[in-house]
């Protein structure tokens, strides 16, 4: 891919999808979480420890998604190798740890990220 500006929409995307999914598959949990009131709702172990994680992730490539757009944005867009590397090693652990999941949509993030650092 060219070095246009789409790193930061791809992980915008992905975070969109992730979240809608996230909130459609685990709606009971996300029902289960407002019942209880949210303060102190999340316990290791409990049946809402999977679904939140799953949605906190959407939230968190959010973030990442919203900078990365920031640095394309600029007209000589300084990309740290930080960035690029935390993401790469995220997604290669997520994908070993996991592989039958939706890691590898952001590998051609960490990918581009990686060849554009300074």
């Amino acid at each position: 891919m060219g070095k246009g500006r789409w790193i930061g929409r791809w992980l915008l995307f992905v975070a969109t999808v992730h979240t809608l999914f996230g909130l459609v598959v685990f709606w009971d949990a996300v029902e289960g979480i407002a019942d209880v009131g949210f303060l102190y709702a999340v316990e290791v172990g409990s049946d809402f420890f999977g679904p939140y994680f799953f949605i906190l992730w959407g939230a968190l490539c959010y973030v990442l998604g919203f900078t990365v757009d920031a640095l394309e944005r600029q007209r000589d867009p300084y990309f740290p190798v930080s960035i690029g590397l935390s993401l790469a090693l995220f997604t290669v652990v997520s994908i070993i740890i996991s592989p039958v999941s939706g890691f590898w949509t952001l590998l051609p993030a960490a990918i581009a990220l990686l060849r554009r650092a300074s």
